[in-house]
C-alpha cells in the first residue's frame, strides 16, 4: 500500500445512507469506490443466505478493496467493509467465523477512517433489508465496535447536506 493512501469506509446499520454518502465522498475525494458486494451477491440468490456465505462475502468484498487500492491515488472509499460482515454475523447469527473476526483484527488503524451513518433519517424498504426496527440498537453495535478496536471514525447525521458537512470536517486533517 502508498504510504498516504487511506481508506475511507461508510459504515452503520441498514438504510442509514452509507451508500449514497459513499458515492458522494468518491467524488469528492477523487477516489475509486468499492461498493458493497453483498447487495449484488444477494440479488442473484433472491435475498437468501445462511451464516456460512458471509465468509464468501467477505472474501469478495476483501479481495474487491484489495484491488482498488491498486487504482488509488490518495485515497480509497468504501461502501461498507469487514465491519458491517462482523455486525451482521454477530446479530443474524451470535457467532463470527474466524476468517471475519481474523480480517477485523488485522485492519490498519492508521490508514483507515469511517464515517458511522445515523438511523436517523426515514427507512427505505428494499427486498434485501431485514432489520427496520433494529436500526438504533444496531447503530450502537458499531459505535462499540469502532471505539473498541480504536478506529477512527466521524458519526454523520442529519439530512444530506449536514452529513456531507460532517464528513468533509472530518477529513481536514488528513487532506
Amino acid at each position: 500500500m502508498k504510504p498516504s493512501l487511506r481508506t475511507l469506509v461508510a459504515t452503520g446499520p441498514e438504510s442509514a445512507g452509507k451508500t449514497t454518502i459513499a458515492e458522494f465522498m468518491c467524488t469528492f475525494l477523487n477516489a475509486p469506490l468499492v461498493p458493497e458486494y453483498a447487495v449484488d451477491w444477494l440479488m442473484k440468490r433472491n435475498g437468501k443466505y445462511g451464516y456460512h456465505d458471509l465468509e464468501r462475502i467477505a472474501k469478495v468484498q476483501i479481495n474487491s478493496e484489495v484491488d482498488s487500492l491498486k487504482q488509488a491515488n490518495k485515497w480509497l472509499v468504501c461502501d461498507t467493509d469487514i465491519t458491517v460482515l462482523y455486525i451482521w454475523s454477530q446479530f443474524k447469527y451470535q457467532k463470527v467465523c474466524d476468517f471475519i473476526q481474523e480480517q477485523l483484527d488485522q485492519l490498519n488503524v492508521d490508514n483507515r477512517l469511517y464515517l458511522l451513518c445515523s438511523p436517523d433519517i426515514p427507512w427505505e424498504a428494499h427486498p434485501l433489508r431485514e432489520h427496520p426496527n433494529d436500526r438504533k440498537e444496531l447503530f450502537l453495535l458499531y459505535k462499540d465496535l469502532l471505539d473498541t478496536k480504536s478506529l477512527n471514525y466521524q458519526i454523520l447525521s442529519g439530512i444530506f447536506r449536514n452529513r456531507t458537512k460532517q464528513a468533509i470536517e472530518f477529513l481536514r486533517p488528513y487532506r
